[in-house]
């Protein structure tokens, strides 16, 4: 019974791990209407997250693709705070294997 319970607790860790590791979330991390740069914020534990709130805390982790983030600036387009696309930034997020959506 003791092997089955083991078992299972090193399963679903796999999967947690599994699921942060494949994520593909770079413009996810983009949130808020705004009207121009300034309404903008950079915020998150590892400045990964580009929204219209100056507060954003988020865990403290740490992936591959969030250096592609100095290649780029939080900004406001079509309304939405989020990274500006640049052949920079697109680059390297593609070499790091994270999709921008």
């Amino acid at each position: 019974m003791k092997i089955l319970v083991v078992a299972a607790a090193v399963i679903a860790v796999l999967v947690v791990f599994l699921i942060g590791y494949y994520q593909t979330t770079p413009q996810a991390n983009t949130t808020g209407e705004c009207n121009n740069d300034s309404d903008c914020f950079i915020g998150g534990c590892s400045g990964q997250i580009c929204s219209n709130n100056p507060d954003v805390i988020t865990t403290c982790e740490y992936r591959d693709y969030y250096a592609c983030y100095q290649l780029t600036s939080c900004g406001c387009t079509d309304h939405k705070c989020g990274w500006k696309s640049t052949s920079e930034f697109n680059s390297c997020m593609s070499q790091k294997g994270t999709k921008v959506l």
